[in-house]
């Protein structure tokens, strides 16, 4: 096999990894809610507060 042949499947391995890395992205966003940029923010700032109020109530050794 050519190397041209195997460079163009592996461009294609990567191409569909990534198509389906993106339509497994927005299925899990929109079942959340998440469906905009500012969605994105929202969501990330709701999780960082929930970090540290997690952090907080942990007692200290």
């Amino acid at each position: 096999m050519s190397e041209l042949v195997r460079e163009a499947l592996r461009t294609y391995e990567r191409q569909t990894w990534w198509d389906e890395m993106r339509a497994y992205g927005r299925a899990k966003a929109a079942r959340v809610g998440v469906n905009t940029p500012e969605d994105v923010v929202r969501v990330i700032h709701e999780h960082r507060q929930e970090q540290r109020l997690r952090h907080r109530k942990r007692p200290r050794k």
